[in-house]
């Protein structure tokens, strides 16, 4: 899951500039990383793009090259290898967005469970075009960086919403709210499709927040205050919910395991999540 926090630092590349040929270099490294470790970072190739043809800056092209070629690696790999048949999920994709990057981060699992229970029994809320209700958050935020003009809070949540959008389409296949992905309708389950676009967001109304000046007029105070509540609410909900109860959250003792196996007690190694397990057998029994 490491490609999750690498398509952070992703971002954190993508609104910032090198401050000398060390740290360019180190960004051109992370890049490469972050490119082949996942797909996900490589999710952020236009923006990359779109901000090398406003700038025209040799380090911006360096920066998308390095990118653009390590995605291309992962996606080789990708699609060379064998994996789970997926569909695109478009009719219920507003609804997992709302779910996953605002009702989930700001008030909890338990929240995102009763949005999901309101929603069930009034399907006509969950068709188009009643769902695209869902998306005013995205609408007025992007209403507030124009505003602003605030370039750095509007790739970031160009980011937060692109990789959102591509991670949890393709999450799991669904056809209506009844069948619905787990990954997308349990608030507990998968934080990998959702903790990115989740924290890029975060930045995004951070950099918002930053951006009002005072003394300002009535609405931009109340934009401000609104900024500074739902950063409160992330950061609180987060320290709440870090602690979550279950086996998903609780793996076994990498060392305990290790030193049983060294002893010679067992053959195999328990892993998380339970009941995967490592099988150091010479001959596992599905080789024999």
């Amino acid at each position: 899951n490491s490609q999750s926090f690498l398509c952070v630092a992703t971002g954190i590349v993508l609104i910032s500039s090198p401050t000398s040929r060390r740290a360019h270099i180190l960004r051109l490294g992370l890049l490469a990383l972050a490119g082949l470790t996942g797909i996900v970072s490589a999710l952020l190739l236009p923006l990359f793009l779109w901000v090398w043809w406003r700038e025209r800056d040799r380090h911006r092209v360096q920066e998308l090259v390095v990118l653009l070629l390590s995605g291309l690696i992962q996606a080789v790999v990708v699609r060379s290898g064998e994996g789970r048949a997926v569909q695109a999920v478009w009719p219920l994709l507003p609804l997992a967005l709302a779910g996953k990057q605002w009702v989930l981060p700001l008030f909890g699992y338990e929240a995102f469970d009763i949005f999901i229970d309101f929603l069930r029994p009034r399907p006509l809320l969950t068709r188009f075009p009643m769902i695209l209700w869902m998306l005013f958050p995205y609408a007025l935020c992007t209403a507030v960086a124009i505003r602003q003009r605030n370039r750095t809070a509007g790739m970031l949540l160009a980011a937060a919403l692109s990789v959102a959008a591509i991670s949890l389409m393709f999450s799991l296949p669904a056809q209506d709210i009844n069948t619905f992905g787990y990954s997308c309708i349990t608030g507990a389950a998968d934080g990998r499709y959702y903790y990115a676009p989740n924290v890029l967001l975060g930045l995004s109304l951070l950099s918002m927040l930053g951006s009002f000046r005072s003394p300002s007029g009535g609405l931009d105070r109340g934009f401000r205050w609104a900024a500074a509540l739902l950063i409160l609410l992330l950061l609180a909900t987060g320290l709440a919910n870090h602690r979550h109860s279950g086996t998903w959250s609780h793996g076994p003792s990498w060392r305990a395991e290790v030193r049983a196996w060294r002893a010679g007690r067992t053959g195999t190694l328990a892993l998380w999540p339970p009941p995967w397990r490592l099988d150091l057998r010479p001959n596992p029994p599905d080789l024999e």
